[in-house]
């Protein structure tokens, strides 16, 4: 990995606006949500990954009573496919692993298959559907979610991850 994983924090803010903007420019979360998730909202946990102290993703969920919800992942699309959703994923299921949640959801637009098969792969299973989920063109939002994240099977995944980015 030629990146690094780091808590967001308001230093970043200006370059994940950027971000947002140019990946979501119909939908984009506004500069005070993202001050607001970093500052004052306790159940809110992000991180940005950093190359050349640059950010060319972020990730973020919500902890609340012992449930991970990933909220937002996002990355430059010079660097899709190389490793950094996943490894922006990864982190977050530690922190909510190491935070005692259970298990993890999240919604993802029914016409994004690289995040869908990304989310399979770590053995995120479709639940349901969310019929117009998404406000700014009314897509579907499918819902996806991993059990028990202190199992086995997630510690295996996990673990397969870490052999493989050492």
């Amino acid at each position: 990995m030629d990146w690094t994983i780091e808590p967001m924090d308001n230093s970043h803010l200006d370059e994940v606006m950027e971000l947002e903007k140019k990946t979501f420019p119909d939908s984009l979360w506004p500069a005070s949500l993202f001050f607001c998730e970093v500052n004052l909202n306790p159940a809110g946990i992000y991180f940005v990954a950093l190359k050349n102290d640059r950010v060319i993703g972020y990730a973020g969920m919500w902890l609340r009573l012992r449930q991970s919800h990933i909220t937002t992942l996002v990355v430059d699309k010079d660097y899709r496919k190389k490793g950094v959703a996943l490894s922006l994923i990864v982190k977050l299921l530690r922190e909510a692993i190491k935070r005692k949640a259970s298990h993890a959801v999240l919604e993802v637009k029914r016409s994004n298959k690289a995040a869908i098969n990304l989310y399979k792969k770590l053995n995120f299973k479709l639940i349901g559907m969310r019929k117009n989920y998404y406000v700014e063109d009314k897509e579907d939002g499918i819902v996806m979610f991993l059990e028990n994240l202190k199992g086995s099977k997630v510690k295996e995944m996990l673990d397969r991850f870490d052999k493989r980015h050492v």
